[in-house]
């Protein structure tokens, strides 16, 4: 399986004011097995303008991929968790975060 993500180059429209167009094209080929019922070749497209999108849409963007591929929604939630709460990431965030959505218990020690 092979994914290939393309995004636009980010273009000045204006002297002044800075106007950013962000078109995000997604393209997932799965090249089949090698099993008598497996399927041929198959390639899906995704494209969509990201331009002024919030962090929530670009991370629901890639939810969709990985349901596409397979990941059912805990393992998308334990990943994106993992990504939030790890030793790379100051304890002081990560207590914040977890008071904001009520989670239990401290990360720092």
């Amino acid at each position: 399986m092979a994914l290939a993500l393309n995004m636009s180059q980010l273009t000045n429209t204006h002297r002044l004011m800075q106007h950013y167009n962000t078109l995000v094209n997604i393209k997932i080929t799965d090249t089949g097995g090698n099993e008598l019922d497996d399927m041929n070749e198959t390639t899906y497209e995704i494209q969509t303008n990201m331009t002024d999108c919030s962090v929530h849409a670009w991370f629901k963007l890639f939810e969709k991929i990985l349901g596409s591929q397979g990941f059912t929604e805990e393992v998308i939630m334990r990943g994106a968790t993992q990504l939030a709460f790890n030793d790379c990431r100051r304890e002081e965030m990560m207590d914040k975060l977890m008071a904001e959505y009520e989670l239990n218990g401290p990360v720092s020690i």
